[in-house]
């Protein structure tokens, strides 16, 4: 990345809290979850970790589709941690990114917790101030839900935040096999698998897949299956971004619709490289569309260097 800005940058996502610094390092991030061990928490891959190691431990995401559902300060605490933030002599303004549709509560909830840490002037940003530009459709699509959008003068014409993003097809694998194998599928698991399948899919190759699951008499059991087995849980997820996506530019009318699909629609986000969305969306809505280059650290970028495309 070519980072620019001299802010600290702090972008809270649903699978990862990511952290910059404009001290040349590369982005740092932290997986959004934990679980209790030991009367402590234990956050990111550790936490994942000690989840394949140990059965019969609860693993927790506190940050879901924007919004702190419990509580967030071991995660952000780690981030700092491993960011090496409390190292810096004079710390710069931290502006923090969130979705569109960010409430106060939250706001104040990073705000305090940034003031902890020892940044004195705290700022946010929001996805389509960031990514908006003029009249172009933008879709960032991440893990929890994605945020679909068309800004004038960088304020927002159109905006939906819908609850549809890789968790939601996460959820969809879980549910064919606790249906197909009589199983339960836990969500970390669920994620690798589609990972995979989407990886294999973009390569025009149909793997055999393996997981653990646990039966229904409390066994665990590996099962096997071919890749393409998960693409209808992919599918209906990216279908529903796609269905989103044009019935909000036809809300606008004709005329608009066509101004607005006559530029290329702007994909970003983790799940933008996820296999068969781009090609839906440009079938969908007849336009070319650019997938930017930085994926989940889109809005990273886009905060240090104030414009992305």
């Amino acid at each position: 990345m070519a980072m620019k800005k001299k802010n600290c940058i702090l972008d809270p996502g649903s699978w990862n809290f990511r952290f910059y610094s404009p001290n040349g390092k590369p982005v740092e991030r932290l997986r959004t979850c934990y679980i209790e061990k030991d009367h402590q928490k234990i956050t990111g891959q550790k936490a994942i970790e000690a989840y394949w190691s140990e059965s019969g431990r609860e693993i927790r995401y506190p940050w879901i589709s924007g919004r702190a559902h419990m509580n967030i300060a071991p995660v952000f605490n780690d981030l700092m941690k491993q960011a090496k933030a409390e190292q810096m002599t004079v710390k710069p303004p931290l502006n923090i990114v969130l979705p569109q549709d960010a409430d106060e509560k939250d706001r104040e909830l990073l705000r305090n917790l940034g003031v902890e840490a020892g940044f004195r002037r705290i700022t946010f940003s929001t996805t389509m101030e960031l990514l908006g530009k003029e009249l172009h459709l933008v879709i960032h699509a991440g893990h929890s839900a994605t945020e679909i959008g068309v800004c004038r003068n960088r304020k927002p014409i159109i905006y939906k935040k819908i609850y549809y993003g890789a968790s939601q097809m996460d959820d969809a694998i879980m549910d064919y096999v606790a249906s197909k194998y009589k199983a339960l599928l836990f969500t970390e698991d669920a994620s690798a698998l589609r990972i995979a399948a989407s990886r294999a899919f973009r390569e025009g190759r149909n793997p055999i897949l393996s997981c653990t699951v646990l039966d229904q008499t409390g066994q665990y059991v590996r099962i096997s299956f071919p890749a393409f087995e998960l693409w209808p849980a992919i599918d209906s997820v990216e279908s529903q971004i796609v269905l989103w996506a044009r019935s909000l530019v036809a809300e606008k009318g004709v005329n608009m619709m066509e101004r607005i699909l006559r530029k290329p629609v702007l994909l970003s986000g983790g799940l933008a490289d996820c296999f068969g969305l781009k090609e839906k969306l440009e079938a969908g809505l007849h336009c070319k569309v650019i997938v930017n280059e930085y994926g989940e650290d889109a809005l990273i970028e886009a905060a240090a260097n104030y414009r992305l495309f």
